[in-house]
């Protein structure tokens, strides 16, 4: 079976304001208020839930960032690219 964890940032994300700037740059759906970037990791396998969250634990820095295992982070958004 498939698993699922994602990794965001809990603080400004160096990354999306790249990217943030590239967008309005060539003009990418009009004016862009902000991006947010997530970090997905798939792992297929039969994992136990306390293995999966130990490997989330390892991928995320709980300084700024935050971790969810078999679950999407579901930011409010107009588009998703």
């Amino acid at each position: 079976m498939a698993h699922r964890i994602e990794i965001a940032q809990t603080t400004p994300d160096t990354r999306a304001e790249v990217r943030k700037e590239r967008f309005v740059s060539i003009d990418f759906f009009g004016s862009v208020r902000d991006v947010k970037l997530v970090d997905v990791y798939t792992l297929e396998g039969d994992f136990e839930k306390e293995e999966l969250e130990r490997v989330q634990s390892i991928l995320a820095n709980p300084v700024f960032q935050e971790g969810r295992v078999d679950e999407a982070f579901i930011p409010e958004f107009d588009y998703a690219v």
